[in-house]
Protein backbone atom coordinates (compact mmCIF):
# COMPACT_ATOMS: atom_id res chain seq x y z
CA UNK A 1 0.00 0.00 0.00
CA UNK A 2 1.29 3.46 -0.87
CA UNK A 3 0.35 6.38 1.36
CA UNK A 4 0.00 9.43 -0.88
CA UNK A 5 -1.22 12.16 1.51
CA UNK A 6 -2.42 12.02 5.10
CA UNK A 7 -4.01 14.51 7.51
CA UNK A 8 -5.78 12.75 10.36
CA UNK A 9 -6.73 16.10 11.92
CA UNK A 10 -9.11 16.63 9.02
CA UNK A 11 -9.77 12.89 8.65
CA UNK A 12 -8.20 12.65 5.16
CA UNK A 13 -6.01 9.78 3.97
CA UNK A 14 -5.18 9.11 0.32
CA UNK A 15 -3.70 5.72 -0.52
CA UNK A 16 -3.02 3.53 -3.54
CA UNK A 17 -3.49 -0.24 -3.07
CA UNK A 18 -0.80 -2.27 -4.82
CA UNK A 19 -2.28 -5.76 -4.69
CA UNK A 20 -5.43 -7.68 -3.87
CA UNK A 21 -4.49 -7.91 -0.18
CA UNK A 22 -4.33 -4.11 0.01
CA UNK A 23 -7.77 -3.87 -1.62
CA UNK A 24 -9.16 -6.37 0.89
CA UNK A 25 -7.69 -4.31 3.75
CA UNK A 26 -9.51 -1.23 2.45
CA UNK A 27 -12.76 -3.24 2.48
CA UNK A 28 -12.31 -3.64 6.26
CA UNK A 29 -11.51 0.05 6.81
CA UNK A 30 -14.04 1.92 4.62
CA UNK A 31 -17.40 2.17 6.39
CA UNK A 32 -20.85 3.63 5.91
CA UNK A 33 -20.65 7.34 6.69
CA UNK A 34 -17.18 7.82 5.20
CA UNK A 35 -16.62 9.98 2.14
CA UNK A 36 -14.48 8.43 -0.59
CA UNK A 37 -13.12 10.03 -3.76
CA UNK A 38 -11.56 8.25 -6.71
CA UNK A 39 -11.03 8.50 -10.44
CA UNK A 40 -13.58 6.47 -12.37
CA UNK A 41 -15.20 6.16 -15.79
CA UNK A 42 -18.86 6.43 -16.71
CA UNK A 43 -20.83 5.69 -19.87
CA UNK A 44 -22.47 8.98 -20.83
CA UNK A 45 -25.27 9.29 -23.36
CA UNK A 46 -24.28 11.43 -26.34
CA UNK A 47 -27.22 12.33 -28.52
CA UNK A 48 -30.14 9.97 -28.92
CA UNK A 49 -28.41 6.85 -30.16
CA UNK A 50 -24.79 6.87 -29.01
CA UNK A 51 -22.76 6.96 -25.81
CA UNK A 52 -19.15 7.35 -24.76
CA UNK A 53 -17.09 6.62 -21.67
CA UNK A 54 -15.81 9.62 -19.76
CA UNK A 55 -13.20 9.75 -17.04
CA UNK A 56 -14.13 11.78 -13.97
CA UNK A 57 -13.44 12.23 -10.28
CA UNK A 58 -16.35 11.03 -8.16
CA UNK A 59 -16.93 11.64 -4.44
CA UNK A 60 -19.40 9.40 -2.64
CA UNK A 61 -20.91 9.42 0.82
CA UNK A 62 -20.45 5.71 1.44
CA UNK A 63 -23.44 3.51 2.16
CA UNK A 64 -21.75 0.12 1.74
CA UNK A 65 -18.75 -1.63 0.23
CA UNK A 66 -18.42 -5.02 -1.44
CA UNK A 67 -15.17 -6.93 -2.00
CA UNK A 68 -15.30 -8.56 -5.44
CA UNK A 69 -12.26 -10.76 -5.94
CA UNK A 70 -9.39 -8.32 -6.55
CA UNK A 71 -11.61 -5.21 -6.62
CA UNK A 72 -13.64 -3.28 -4.08
CA UNK A 73 -16.96 -1.73 -5.08
CA UNK A 74 -17.79 1.42 -3.11
CA UNK A 75 -21.49 2.35 -3.25
CA UNK A 76 -23.09 5.55 -2.05
CA UNK A 77 -24.58 8.95 -2.83
CA UNK A 78 -22.71 11.41 -5.05
CA UNK A 79 -21.73 14.51 -3.08
CA UNK A 80 -19.25 16.20 -5.38
CA UNK A 81 -20.58 15.44 -8.80
CA UNK A 82 -20.18 16.67 -12.36
CA UNK A 83 -22.48 17.92 -15.05
CA UNK A 84 -22.89 14.34 -16.25
CA UNK A 85 -23.27 12.79 -12.77
CA UNK A 86 -25.08 15.30 -10.52
CA UNK A 87 -24.98 15.33 -6.73
CA UNK A 88 -27.59 13.31 -4.91
CA UNK A 89 -27.63 10.36 -7.31
CA UNK A 90 -26.67 6.84 -6.20
CA UNK A 91 -23.52 5.56 -7.86
CA UNK A 92 -20.55 3.28 -7.28
CA UNK A 93 -16.95 2.98 -8.36
CA UNK A 94 -14.37 0.17 -8.32
CA UNK A 95 -11.09 0.28 -6.44
CA UNK A 96 -8.48 -2.09 -7.89
CA UNK A 97 -4.70 -2.39 -7.46
CA UNK A 98 -3.26 0.89 -8.76
CA UNK A 99 -6.43 2.94 -8.09
CA UNK A 100 -5.80 5.90 -5.78
CA UNK A 101 -8.59 6.61 -3.31
CA UNK A 102 -9.08 9.39 -0.76
CA UNK A 103 -10.90 8.39 2.42
CA UNK A 104 -12.40 10.95 4.81
CA UNK A 105 -13.63 9.67 8.16
CA UNK A 106 -15.34 11.55 10.97
CA UNK A 107 -13.24 9.40 13.32
CA UNK A 108 -10.33 7.07 12.59
CA UNK A 109 -10.22 4.05 14.90
CA UNK A 110 -6.85 3.23 16.41
CA UNK A 111 -6.88 -0.21 14.81
CA UNK A 112 -7.67 1.29 11.40
CA UNK A 113 -4.76 3.71 11.62
CA UNK A 114 -2.40 0.98 12.79
CA UNK A 115 -3.35 -1.51 10.09
CA UNK A 116 -3.12 1.09 7.34
CA UNK A 117 0.23 2.38 8.56
CA UNK A 118 1.51 -1.16 8.82
CA UNK A 119 0.42 -1.88 5.24
CA UNK A 120 2.09 1.32 4.00
CA UNK A 121 5.30 0.99 6.03
CA UNK A 122 6.02 -2.74 5.95
CA UNK A 123 8.26 -3.90 3.15
CA UNK A 124 7.28 -7.25 1.63
CA UNK A 125 9.55 -10.11 2.66
CA UNK A 126 12.31 -10.73 0.12
CA UNK A 127 11.02 -13.22 -2.43
CA UNK A 128 13.02 -14.49 -5.41
CA UNK A 129 10.91 -15.12 -8.52
CA UNK A 130 12.27 -17.57 -11.12
CA UNK A 131 10.26 -18.16 -14.30
CA UNK A 132 11.68 -20.70 -16.73
CA UNK A 133 11.02 -23.39 -19.28
CA UNK A 134 13.33 -25.89 -20.98
CA UNK A 135 15.56 -23.26 -22.60
CA UNK A 136 15.24 -19.84 -20.98
CA UNK A 137 14.76 -18.25 -17.56
CA UNK A 138 14.18 -14.84 -15.98
CA UNK A 139 15.05 -14.15 -12.35
CA UNK A 140 13.63 -11.25 -10.37
CA UNK A 141 13.35 -9.97 -6.80
CA UNK A 142 9.98 -8.92 -5.44
CA UNK A 143 9.72 -5.21 -4.65
CA UNK A 144 6.97 -3.03 -3.09
CA UNK A 145 5.78 -2.04 -6.54
CA UNK A 146 6.29 -4.95 -8.91
CA UNK A 147 9.73 -6.52 -9.24
CA UNK A 148 13.37 -5.90 -10.09
CA UNK A 149 14.74 -8.05 -12.90
CA UNK A 150 18.08 -9.54 -11.87
CA UNK A 151 19.09 -11.81 -14.76
CA UNK A 152 18.03 -13.57 -17.94
CA UNK A 153 19.42 -16.98 -18.91
CA UNK A 154 19.17 -19.03 -22.06
CA UNK A 155 20.35 -22.52 -22.96
CA UNK A 156 20.33 -25.01 -25.78
CA UNK A 157 17.54 -27.55 -26.21
CA UNK A 158 18.68 -31.05 -26.99
CA UNK A 159 16.58 -32.95 -29.50
CA UNK A 160 16.48 -36.73 -29.86
CA UNK A 161 14.04 -38.78 -31.93
CA UNK A 162 11.85 -35.70 -32.45
CA UNK A 163 11.38 -35.30 -28.67
CA UNK A 164 12.68 -32.29 -26.77
CA UNK A 165 14.90 -32.93 -23.77
CA UNK A 166 16.18 -30.52 -21.17
CA UNK A 167 19.84 -29.69 -21.42
CA UNK A 168 21.34 -30.74 -18.10
CA UNK A 169 23.95 -28.02 -18.45
CA UNK A 170 21.24 -25.32 -18.54
CA UNK A 171 19.51 -26.60 -15.40
CA UNK A 172 22.86 -26.95 -13.62
CA UNK A 173 23.64 -23.32 -14.48
CA UNK A 174 20.19 -22.11 -13.39
CA UNK A 175 20.47 -23.95 -10.06
CA UNK A 176 23.91 -22.44 -9.49
CA UNK A 177 22.60 -18.92 -10.15
CA UNK A 178 19.68 -19.43 -7.75
CA UNK A 179 22.05 -20.71 -5.06
CA UNK A 180 24.25 -17.63 -5.53
CA UNK A 181 21.29 -15.23 -5.19
CA UNK A 182 20.07 -17.14 -2.13
CA UNK A 183 23.45 -16.68 -0.43
CA UNK A 184 23.63 -12.97 -1.30
CA UNK A 185 20.01 -11.84 -0.88
CA UNK A 186 18.69 -14.33 1.72
CA UNK A 187 15.12 -14.47 0.35
CA UNK A 188 12.36 -15.77 2.60
CA UNK A 189 10.90 -17.75 -0.32
CA UNK A 190 11.94 -18.79 -3.82
CA UNK A 191 9.12 -19.10 -6.34
CA UNK A 192 9.86 -21.53 -9.18
CA UNK A 193 7.33 -21.04 -11.97
CA UNK A 194 7.15 -22.80 -15.32
CA UNK A 195 4.66 -24.10 -17.86
CA UNK A 196 3.79 -27.80 -17.81
CA UNK A 197 6.04 -30.07 -15.74
CA UNK A 198 9.38 -28.26 -16.09
CA UNK A 199 9.43 -27.10 -12.45
CA UNK A 200 9.11 -30.68 -11.25
CA UNK A 201 11.90 -31.72 -13.62
CA UNK A 202 14.11 -28.91 -12.33
CA UNK A 203 13.47 -29.40 -8.60
CA UNK A 204 16.09 -32.20 -8.17
CA UNK A 205 18.75 -29.74 -9.38
CA UNK A 206 17.94 -27.32 -6.52
CA UNK A 207 20.33 -27.73 -3.57
CA UNK A 208 18.76 -29.42 -0.54
CA UNK A 209 19.77 -26.47 1.65
CA UNK A 210 17.30 -24.11 -0.07
CA UNK A 211 14.62 -26.54 -1.24
CA UNK A 212 12.53 -25.85 1.89
CA UNK A 213 12.12 -22.25 0.70
CA UNK A 214 10.71 -23.25 -2.69
CA UNK A 215 7.15 -22.41 -3.71
CA UNK A 216 6.00 -23.97 -7.00
CA UNK A 217 3.79 -21.99 -9.38
CA UNK A 218 2.66 -22.01 -12.99
CA UNK A 219 3.74 -19.50 -15.65
CA UNK A 220 3.27 -19.05 -19.37
CA UNK A 221 6.97 -19.39 -20.06
CA UNK A 222 10.49 -18.41 -19.04
CA UNK A 223 10.38 -14.87 -20.42
CA UNK A 224 10.21 -11.65 -18.39
CA UNK A 225 6.59 -11.01 -19.37
CA UNK A 226 5.62 -14.11 -17.38
CA UNK A 227 6.80 -12.55 -14.11
CA UNK A 228 3.80 -10.21 -13.82
CA UNK A 229 1.50 -13.18 -14.30
CA UNK A 230 3.25 -15.08 -11.50
CA UNK A 231 3.00 -12.11 -9.12
CA UNK A 232 -0.79 -12.32 -9.35
CA UNK A 233 -0.95 -16.00 -8.44
CA UNK A 234 -2.18 -17.26 -5.07
CA UNK A 235 1.04 -19.20 -4.48
CA UNK A 236 3.05 -15.98 -4.48
CA UNK A 237 0.55 -14.12 -2.30
CA UNK A 238 0.88 -16.97 0.18
CA UNK A 239 4.67 -16.65 0.13
CA UNK A 240 4.46 -12.89 0.73
CA UNK A 241 2.06 -13.33 3.65
CA UNK A 242 4.04 -16.12 5.26
CA UNK A 243 6.35 -13.95 7.38
CA UNK A 244 3.50 -11.95 8.93
CA UNK A 245 1.43 -15.07 9.60
CA UNK A 246 4.42 -16.79 11.21
CA UNK A 247 5.00 -13.78 13.46
CA UNK A 248 1.36 -13.71 14.57
CA UNK A 249 1.27 -17.45 15.20
CA UNK A 250 4.49 -17.31 17.21
CA UNK A 251 3.01 -14.66 19.52
CA UNK A 252 -0.19 -16.67 20.02
CA UNK A 253 1.84 -19.78 20.84
CA UNK A 254 3.85 -17.72 23.34
CA UNK A 255 0.57 -16.60 24.90
CA UNK A 256 -0.78 -20.16 25.12
CA UNK A 257 2.48 -21.38 26.67
CA UNK A 258 2.18 -18.59 29.23
CA UNK A 259 -1.37 -19.63 30.09
CA UNK A 260 -0.26 -23.25 30.54
CA UNK A 261 2.64 -22.25 32.81
CA UNK A 262 0.75 -19.58 34.71
CA UNK A 263 3.21 -16.88 33.65
CA UNK A 264 2.65 -13.19 32.88
CA UNK A 265 -0.26 -13.21 30.43
CA UNK A 266 -3.90 -12.13 30.45
CA UNK A 267 -6.92 -12.82 28.26
CA UNK A 268 -10.45 -11.50 28.04
CA UNK A 269 -11.35 -7.81 27.77
CA UNK A 270 -11.73 -7.20 31.51
CA UNK A 271 -8.43 -8.79 32.58
CA UNK A 272 -6.46 -7.24 29.72
CA UNK A 273 -7.93 -3.81 30.48
CA UNK A 274 -6.84 -4.16 34.12
CA UNK A 275 -3.34 -5.08 32.97
CA UNK A 276 -3.24 -2.07 30.63
CA UNK A 277 -4.36 0.27 33.41
CA UNK A 278 -1.39 -0.97 35.45
CA UNK A 279 1.06 -0.46 32.58
CA UNK A 280 1.73 -4.19 32.40
CA UNK A 281 0.91 -4.93 28.74
CA UNK A 282 3.93 -5.62 26.57
CA UNK A 283 2.01 -7.02 23.56
CA UNK A 284 -1.74 -6.77 23.00
CA UNK A 285 -3.16 -9.44 20.70
CA UNK A 286 -6.59 -8.86 19.19
CA UNK A 287 -8.18 -10.74 16.30
CA UNK A 288 -9.65 -8.92 13.34
CA UNK A 289 -12.72 -11.13 13.78
CA UNK A 290 -13.28 -9.70 17.28
CA UNK A 291 -12.86 -6.17 15.90
CA UNK A 292 -15.35 -6.81 13.10
CA UNK A 293 -17.90 -8.29 15.52
CA UNK A 294 -17.52 -5.33 17.90
CA UNK A 295 -18.08 -2.86 15.07
CA UNK A 296 -21.22 -4.70 14.00
CA UNK A 297 -22.82 -4.57 17.44
CA UNK A 298 -21.57 -1.07 18.35
CA UNK A 299 -19.33 -2.31 21.19
CA UNK A 300 -16.05 -1.22 19.65
CA UNK A 301 -15.51 1.83 21.90
CA UNK A 302 -13.92 -0.05 24.84
CA UNK A 303 -11.69 -2.06 22.49
CA UNK A 304 -10.53 1.10 20.69
CA UNK A 305 -9.80 2.74 24.07
CA UNK A 306 -7.81 -0.33 25.15
CA UNK A 307 -5.64 -0.28 22.01
CA UNK A 308 -4.96 3.44 22.45
CA UNK A 309 -4.02 2.92 26.10
CA UNK A 310 -1.59 0.10 25.27
CA UNK A 311 -0.08 2.16 22.45
CA UNK A 312 0.40 5.20 24.68
CA UNK A 313 2.04 2.93 27.27
CA UNK A 314 4.67 1.87 24.69
CA UNK A 315 3.13 -1.56 24.24
CA UNK A 316 2.85 -3.33 20.89
CA UNK A 317 -0.62 -3.80 19.40
CA UNK A 318 -0.82 -6.80 17.05
CA UNK A 319 -3.98 -7.47 15.04
CA UNK A 320 -4.11 -11.18 14.24
CA UNK A 321 -5.98 -12.52 11.22
CA UNK A 322 -8.82 -14.82 12.31
CA UNK A 323 -8.35 -16.83 9.12
CA UNK A 324 -5.01 -18.33 10.20
CA UNK A 325 -4.39 -20.90 12.93
CA UNK A 326 -3.09 -18.34 15.41
CA UNK A 327 -6.17 -16.18 14.93
CA UNK A 328 -8.51 -19.12 15.42
CA UNK A 329 -6.79 -20.02 18.68
CA UNK A 330 -6.97 -16.41 19.84
CA UNK A 331 -10.68 -16.28 19.00
CA UNK A 332 -11.09 -19.33 21.21
CA UNK A 333 -9.93 -17.09 24.09
CA UNK A 334 -12.41 -14.35 23.21
CA UNK A 335 -10.26 -12.62 20.59
CA UNK A 336 -8.36 -10.40 23.08
CA UNK A 337 -5.26 -11.33 25.09
CA UNK A 338 -1.96 -9.87 26.19
CA UNK A 339 1.62 -10.83 26.93
CA UNK A 340 2.59 -8.89 30.06
CA UNK A 341 5.74 -7.22 31.28
CA UNK A 342 5.13 -8.55 34.77
CA UNK A 343 2.56 -10.62 36.59
CA UNK A 344 -0.30 -8.92 38.38
CA UNK A 345 -0.91 -10.07 41.92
Amino acid sequence: MKSETQNLKTGHWRVTPENADDVWLLSTIIEAGDRCTALTTRKIQVGESSSERKTMVLSLDVEKVAFEGESLRVLGVVREGTQDVPSGEHHSFLVSPGTSITMVKPHWGHDQVQRLRQACDTQPPPVLIVVFDREEAAIAMMRRSGYQLLMRLSGQVERKRLQQHIGKQFFDELASVIKDYDERLHPASIVLASPAFWKEEFLPFVPDSIRKKVVLATSAGGHEQAINEVLRRDEVRTALAQDRTTHESRLVEQLLAGIAKGSAVAYGLADVRTAAENGAVSTLLISDGRIAAARRDDSFGPIDALMRQVDSGKGEVVIVASTNDGGKKLDGLGGIAAILRFRLS
